[in-house]
């Protein structure tokens, strides 16, 4: 289902999703025959320059001139921005609901909120996937995302997959305390609730929007996590005060700087013995796999995901004092469907879809 918090759309609402998820399908097959193209075109490069192409420059020069090339990418932007603000896009769906969502997110006790937070500089000024004024300012960005998040991983089947993916993975303990760190509307931090039922769960992060939805969500499921809004590389908890500590899927979207001083957070507040875990998307083993990342990337406006993509994530833990740093390689949609977005990465890796995601563990020494 593509509903929104779970429940199905019907009638024009539906047959301009399954258009926009057709579409979308569509535009992912064309990986496959424009990977065939430049295999075809380097071989003529390679001939003329007596070598392969190496660098992700060499390989724009391959392919970037290519017609098919120029329709991928096209697609790529545009169906994100017609899923967002086409006539019967998230927008659209969202606005139309505004009333009912806001009576819904305001009854009861809320998230703990501070409205004097103040946002960092990279994260105010970057409209990312190109949401217009980011996602931390409308009440009703949380669901914005939200749906937006089950039309782009082809359904709320496969959002569940990938975090069940991630709890299935997770270091087993007796955990007392567990902190989710940039925990947005919540799909990950509920798996840690469900998971680890004996432990306090508290998820943060910096959009009030985010929270008030996660916050709905987990009352709806009977799940009592605490949500508060602090920046997750500042949180004042009190040091040492958890066993667990997590981040879902924010590493790609923030300058290193910021990266290393949230893990340097979370070790400030585990336990000694207590664990870390980042899960994020794979890393990409081949130049061919960077250059279309970088093109993703500015499509997309996602600033620091090509640096991300570059960069050790195990160097963050190890610098900031952890230990028995493993990176395990997790596949992200296994419970999915597999039909529509893809699993087990093939022999070349350059025609991997999607399913090769990693966690990346570290202990803090007792």
């Amino acid at each position: 289902m593509l509903g929104l918090n779970d429940e199905p759309v019907t009638g024009t609402e539906r047959a301009y999703l399954d258009f926009y998820l057709g579409l979308r399908i569509g535009w992912a097959k064309l990986h496959h025959p424009l990977l065939d193209l430049f295999d075809a075109r380097a071989e003529d490069w390679a001939a003329e320059h007596g070598r392969a192409p190496a660098e992700t420059t060499e390989i724009g020069e391959v392919i970037e001139d290519s017609a098919l090339f120029r329709y991928f990418m096209y697609l790529q932007r545009h169906t994100q921005l017609l899923m967002k603000y086409g006539p019967h896009g998230t927008h659209a769906y969202i606005e139309a609901r505004r009333e009912e969502l806001a009576e819904r997110m305001g009854s009861g006790d809320g998230p703990e909120l501070d409205p004097e937070l103040p946002m960092p500089a990279y994260y105010a000024d970057t409209d990312y996937h190109l949401e217009k004024g980011g996602y931390w300012q409308d009440d009703l960005d949380g669901p914005v995302y939200d749906f937006g998040t089950r039309i782009h991983f082809a359904g709320l089947e496969n959002v569940g997959s990938i975090h069940r993916a991630k709890t299935e993975a997770l270091p087993r303990g007796d955990y007392r305390r567990i902190i989710d760190l940039g925990c947005g509307t919540g799909d990950g931090t509920f798996g840690l609730a469900e998971t680890f039922p004996g432990a306090e769960v508290i998820g943060v992060d910096l959009a009030a929007p985010f929270l008030k939805w996660a916050h709905l969500k987990a009352g709806e499921r009977g799940l009592p996590i605490r949500f508060v809004q602090k920046d997750a590389a500042d949180t004042g908890f009190e040091s040492g005060s958890f066993e667990l500590a997590t981040s879902t899927m924010i590493f790609h979207e923030m300058p290193a700087d910021h990266i290393a001083a949230i893990v340097r957070e979370s070790f400030r507040l585990l336990a000694p013995g207590g664990r870390f875990a980042i899960y994020t998307a794979g890393e990409l083993p081949t130049t061919y796999g960077l250059f279309m990342m970088d093109w993703h990337a500015h499509i997309n406006n996602e600033p620091f995901m090509s640096d991300f993509f570059r960069a050790d994530l195990e160097k963050p833990l190890v610098d900031a004092g952890y230990t028995e740093v493993a990176t395990t390689v997790v596949d992200a949609f296994r419970h999915g469907d597999k039909k529509a977005y893809g699993s087990a990465a093939p022999p070349d890796p350059r025609r991997a879809r999607a399913g090769g995601w990693r966690l990346v563990t570290g202990r803090k020494p007792v």
